[in-house]
């Protein structure tokens, strides 16, 4: 309705077709929520005919608002983090890698488990040996058993790799003199090493 005249008026009119005076649009909920919660999008709306000045001003204010908030944020420094992370596992591989020889961790697991465990268990350890089998579990793993090169030995090294070891492993050869550097899980029928990395 034209406030001058009171002619009943289109929600669309942009004047008022009796009297001629501009039509105001008034900002709606739908609209206004649109402009609160994403102002990227919706506060363009008012810059069509027949919103206020006002609206258009608070609109654009309120998104200039949350640009500057948005790009004020603290960012993660990537950086450090890696440097962080590479120390760290600098200093697991260099200062807490433990170097057995395979007959002495075999024959130790042999003798005494309890005791084996008390000193290996949850290490990581470098130990070399001969492959004797190179396979996979039932569900894909893949793992090789190491021994000191004798036959029909009990226990093993049983060292796992993730799949990433795939094309590494697929180059060995039965009986092959290898060095595997691996956390060690205990003793179940050969003694289970995890997270294995060949060493070069």
């Amino acid at each position: 309705m034209c406030p001058d005249c009171n002619t009943e008026l289109s929600d669309k009119a942009e004047k008022c077709i009796k009297c001629g005076r501009p039509i105001k649009k008034s900002v709606g909920f739908l609209l206004g929520l649109g402009i609160f919660l994403f102002p990227l999008i919706f506060a363009w709306f008012t810059l069509r005919k027949g919103y206020s000045v006002l609206a258009k001003v608070i609109s654009f204010l309120w998104l200039l608002l949350i640009l500057a908030v948005a790009l004020s944020a603290p960012t993660v420094n990537s950086t450090n983090y890696t440097s962080t992370e590479t120390d760290t596992t600098v200093q697991t591989t260099v200062e807490d890698v433990m170097s057995v020889k395979i007959s002495k961790l075999l024959k130790d697991y042999r003798d005494n488990e309890i005791n084996a465990d008390n000193q290996y268990k949850s290490k990581t350890i470098e130990v070399t040996g001969y492959v004797d089998s190179i396979k996979k579990d039932l569900f894909g793993g893949l793992f090789i058993t190491v021994g000191t090169g004798k036959s029909f030995e009990i226990p093993q090294v049983q060292a796992s790799f993730d799949k990433s070891s795939n094309q590494e492993l697929a180059q060995l050869n039965k009986s092959e003199l290898i060095t595997i550097v691996c956390q060690v899980q205990g003793l179940m029928m050969n003694v289970i090493l995890k997270e294995c990395k060949i060493k070069k």
